[in-house]
């Protein structure tokens, strides 16, 4: 069980116009799970949003960047290319980012 009825990763399209909302599934007690292959595109960054549309208000990033969420936070700026595996848990609002 989780929290949050429902969790998605936004990440900017690679067209570099708006931004590509992808589903993250509830893994385990509160620990919602995706992979995803980062592209290397110019200002990757990642969000976290509940309602899957982009609301304000339903937005998650990291505010002070220290690895836990935050209602409207910060998009999460990350580099590199190549498969990564992010899960957050949504009882702490713990996020991890770890190549595969």
């Amino acid at each position: 069980t989780g929290k949050l009825s429902a969790l998605y990763l936004s990440m900017p399209k690679t067209s570099g116009s708006g931004w590509a909302v992808s589903s993250m599934k509830l893994v385990s007690n509160d620990i919602w799970y995706i992979r995803v292959k980062l592209t290397g595109v110019d200002k990757q960054r990642l969000r976290f949003d509940i309602g899957g549309q982009g609301t304000k208000g339903q937005i998650y990033g990291d505010a002070e960047k220290d690895g836990v969420l935050d209602l409207g936070g910060s998009p999460i700026y990350k580099s590199g290319t190549g498969y990564y595996v992010i899960k957050v848990n949504d009882k702490t609002m713990k996020y991890s980012v770890a190549a595969q």
